[in-house]
């Protein structure tokens, strides 16, 4: 099932403008697999980020950063929103009104 999940959900794409990148890939998808959602989506665009996220139970959405090596630094993204993680890998929660400002505009 993962390799025939990851495609399809990829379908769902937004591009969004995220902490001053413009054209981010973004996708609202299950937490399952979504390593490698975001490892193909950084695959398949020019952009140095990509965003996927989910709501959670507790009514929070949870946001997960995967940057290109040599690139941008995914902590310090993460940290702007209250999140941590590592260079390459992040993350974050917000609430839904907050996050909707990004996947909307």
């Amino acid at each position: 099932m993962k390799w025939s999940y990851v495609p399809e959900v990829s379908k769902n794409i937004r591009f969004v403008e995220f902490e001053g990148y413009h054209g981010v890939p973004c996708v609202n998808a299950s937490h399952v697999h979504m390593t490698e959602i975001l490892e193909s989506l950084l695959r398949a665009f020019e952009q140095p980020i990509a965003l996927g996220w989910w709501l959670r139970g507790d009514g929070l959405v949870q946001v997960e950063i995967r940057t290109r090596a040599g690139s941008v630094n995914a902590t310090k993204l993460a940290k702007r929103w209250g999140g941590n993680g590592q260079k390459y890998a992040a993350g974050f929660q917000a609430g839904m009104a907050r996050w909707a400002q990004v996947v909307t505009r």
